[in-house]
């Protein structure tokens, strides 16, 4: 129990954040009188600390980065740094309906949110309770049950007591900004009173979320690794990306991480959290990410035609078929001397050798658009590049190809029926 705790004390061991903020005030939500900072401009994303933590030993480094592009608001929860504890027990619930009602005073209308440990359980409670205010949610080394945490976590959470931070960091941040600094003994036990009862927040529940969640863990975090899985499943699926859309949501395992250690990899989450979250409106124009975020949304993308391009056409043609009991026809010239063979659901796959010495060998699914144009210029304003303009292939349709994020998406228009 030692060596926890001195773990523990590791995270208000660092040093206080540079950055002064551009606001900072305490917000009459739901009986609290909760302290927040806001920090930059932009995109607003709003910070959720762990357990017995403050914005300065939870962020250090990290609302720095994320302020360069981005309007961050860091909050202290009910009991927790500057904000006063209240007659209330702590509930992952409550705590998130304290975050939407800070955005009502704030006059925020919806934010992203970012959330680590028992911050991260609060933003996946955010995006349960409160899906009109909470667009995206990164929860970072949380659970969604009592029984995601490994046992040897759980066997440590009746153990811990105040007794164990006593002379720690820990003591010393809560009776320096605390406005009940003689209350340390009790704050201790209330917090940790939340997880020590068996709790669910409901695997339909988190499914029928609207808001895209990216998933971060360490790989030694506590977290039981089928407990990750089945969260990403719940939210993510478990596809073949190249063959069809994937889901919004993520999953990032951190490697040698573990749950303390997680605070410690800004320069390796901050980025990853931005490239989930996108670039803001001033950087990306908004009208075609909507335009193809509908596309995706409103209709499925169905593969119509699936083209393995390899230098081993017959050998690869022979093995797909001994896989998967199709037959392969003799090539057709429309379609760069592919061998083709029809699958369930009216698609096709088709194998070609390279039609010139530059082309390296991919797997390239088309999918199937009604406007095939309209896609194209939607892709291109969005940042895409047009490696094939429409081209007719008397017979098949029209097909082409963009280029985005180094990722090759081929578009197929069947030809009108006569």
């Amino acid at each position: 129990m030692k060596a926890l705790a001195f773990i523990l004390t590791l995270l208000l061991s660092v040093a206080a954040h540079a950055r002064q903020p551009a606001d900072k005030g305490y917000a009459p939500v739901n009986g609290l009188k909760m302290y927040y900072e806001v920090h930059g401009s932009g995109d607003p994303i709003v910070l959720v600390h762990g357990s017995f933590m403050t914005i300065t030993s939870n962020w250090n480094g990290w609302i720095d980065e994320f302020a360069k592009s981005r309007k961050v608001i860091a909050i202290e929860m009910q009991g927790h740094g500057r904000t006063a504890d209240i007659d209330r027990d702590f509930a992952y619930e409550s705590l998130a309906d304290d975050v939407a009602a800070l955005l009502d005073h704030l006059k925020i209308p919806s934010a992203d949110v970012l959330g680590y440990s028992m911050g991260g359980g609060v933003a996946l409670q955010c995006a349960i309770r409160h899906p009109e205010k909470f667009r995206k949610v990164v929860s970072i080394s949380a659970v969604f049950r009592h029984d995601g945490w490994v046992k040897e976590a759980l066997d440590v959470f009746p153990m811990m007591s105040a007794d164990m931070f006593k002379g720690s960091p820990i003591e010393t941040e809560y009776k320096k900004l605390s406005p009940t600094p003689e209350k340390f003994a009790a704050f201790i036990p209330r917090v940790l009173a939340m997880d020590q009862k068996h709790y669910d927040f409901g695997a339909d529940k988190l499914k029928a979320t609207k808001a895209p969640i990216f998933f971060i863990h360490g790989d030694a975090d506590g977290v039981r690794l089928d407990h990750i899985a089945e969260m990403f499943r719940i939210k993510g699926e478990e596809i073949m990306g190249d063959m069809r859309p994937r889901s919004k949501s993520r999953l990032a395992i951190i490697p040698d991480t573990t749950h303390v250690t997680l605070i410690y990899r800004p320069s390796t989450i901050v980025p990853m959290v931005n490239d989930f979250l996108g670039a803001s409106a001033a950087a990306q124009p908004a009208a075609p990410k909507q335009a193809v975020e509908e596309k995706q949304v409103t209709k499925p993308l169905p593969v119509h035609y699936l083209e393995i391009v390899t230098p081993s056409v017959n050998e690869t043609c022979d093995a797909l078929a001994k896989a998967h009991g199709v037959m392969f026809g003799e090539p057709v010239l429309e379609l760069g001397n592919a061998r083709t063979a029809d699958l369930k659901g009216g698609w096709k796959i088709g194998v070609r050798a390279p039609m010139r010495t530059a082309e390296q060998p991919v797997i390239r699914p088309y999918v199937l658009v009604d406007d095939i144009n309209a896609v194209l210029k939607a892709a291109e304003a969005a940042g895409g590049k047009i490696a094939l303009p429409g081209m007719e292939i008397p017979g098949h349709g029209t097909c082409a190809i963009y280029v985005l994020g180094g990722i090759d998406h081929g578009l197929w228009q069947l030809a009108p029926k006569p």
